[in-house]
């Protein structure tokens, strides 16, 4: 990877049917099926890159090498008409974004503000422990609009909130260590966590706080990039520096761990925790990582190499997942790689086409309410300015124009 492509974040959507890339130069929006480079703008790096769903409204901050891209300044942008919505300054770098319909959450290192998106307004401001990775996790299809942030106070604690009614729910012990990794599921009733060792991933009922599931990621520490839970919450997907990414079977988790726990929760971590079902080989672990599940059998990988992979999970079997396509974020080579190259790649996996619905907003908006406004900070007159724009593809699905 060339220095002036540094890639300095890479996110997927809420639904991971884009995926954003964030670099030295600038970022890039691509919508994963079909493989296809939709929006890039090389007017300074950016380090943070937060679209909603298959909008054109995306959150930026930038990555400091040109005083128009501070750090501690958010903006947000409609890629259509290429105009800035609102801006918001900050004391100090924001670390992380979240967006969902209703909410805006920023990350900084010691505090997470929570805005309504569709004016802005902050609504409250939640002290935090350091947090200097940026660390959170928010369930974007949940009636809740549920937050989960490393908790104040005590070291391996997770503080899970609900952003409508701005009240905490609930507070769970998670680890000794301090927390490297979150994730909420879809509908926001299970919480997966993992401490900087990253030995162990746990899984705990968001709204009772008891533990549901204990996993064993692996013997040596190694730092976890990311946690995914499948869209049925059946499977969990947990990227780490090691080059393997294990999936974990919540619906079976193959040991009795699970009942004796529910009898003597104390024996989980007396007990060896079940261990991964199925398992992702990167081809190269030197770089950071972040994974989801497009579908309830199928798992993207994002590297920050600049490869977008693939793979088909044997939710039945198990064992080593199969690589069915792959794609690269870089300018410099061509954006699809065939099945044929996936094979060359990967000899031992004999050549199945997979097929893919393309993905209809239908379901999650209606076209008419997608013109939204926001207003800045200081002024409570709305920007003219629609956030997206929808145009109608083949057949009944809908599509964003970009």
């Amino acid at each position: 990877m060339s220095s002036d492509q540094q890639t300095l974040c890479v996110r997927f959507n809420q639904d991971c049917s884009c995926i954003s890339v964030g670099t030295k130069q600038g970022y890039k929006i691509y919508t994963c099926d079909p493989f296809v480079k939709r929006f890039s703008d090389n007017n300074g790096g950016i380090a943070v890159v937060e679209m909603l769903y298959r909008s054109s409204l995306v959150a930026l901050v930038g990555a400091g090498e040109q005083p128009s891209n501070s750090p501690r300044r958010l903006q947000i942008l409609n890629t259509t008409t290429k105009k800035s919505l609102c801006e918001l300054p900050f004391g100090s770098t924001v670390l992380a974004v979240r967006l969902n319909k209703k909410r805006l959450v920023v990350v900084l290192e010691t505090k997470t503000f929570i805005y309504e998106l569709d004016t802005t307004e902050l609504l409250y401001t939640i002290e935090t422990e350091p947090n200097p990775r940026g660390i959170c996790a928010m369930a974007t299809e949940s009636g809740e609009s549920c937050l989960a942030l490393p908790a104040r106070a005590t070291v391996g604690d997770v503080t899970v909130w609900d952003t409508i009614s701005i009240t905490p729910l609930n507070r769970i012990h998670a680890h000794a260590t301090p927390i490297a990794a979150l994730a909420l599921s879809h509908d926001a009733s299970l919480l997966a966590t993992a401490s900087h060792k990253g030995t162990v991933i746990r899984v705990f009922r968001v709204r009772c706080g008891s533990k549901a599931h204990t996993f064993r990621r692996g013997t040596l520490a190694s730092h976890v990039y990311c946690i995914a839970f499948s869209r049925d919450a059946h499977l969990l997907a947990v990227s780490a520096a090691s080059g393997t990414i294990h999936i974990f079977n919540l619906a079976h988790p193959q040991s009795s761990e699970g009942i004796i726990t529910s009898l003597v929760p104390a024996l989980s971590d007396l007990l060896d925790p079940p261990r991964c079902f199925a398992f992702i080989r990167l081809r190269c672990a030197a770089y950071p990582n972040v994974c989801a599940f497009p579908t309830n059998h199928h798992v993207r990988v994002a590297t920050w190499e600049g490869l977008v992979s693939e793979y088909l999970v044997d939710d039945a079997a198990g064992g080593e997942c199969r690589l069915v396509n792959e794609n690269t974020t870089l300018d410099s080579a061509p954006d699809h790689i065939n099945a044929a190259s996936c094979d060359a790649l990967h000899p031992s996996h004999p050549p199945s086409p997979v097929q893919h619905l393309p993905t209809s907003l239908s379901s999650d908006y209606q076209p008419d309410k997608w013109c939204y406004y926001l207003a800045r900070p200081e002024t409570v007159v709305p920007l003219p300015v629609p956030m997206c724009e929808i145009v109608q593809a083949d057949g009944d699905s809908e599509v964003l124009r970009m």
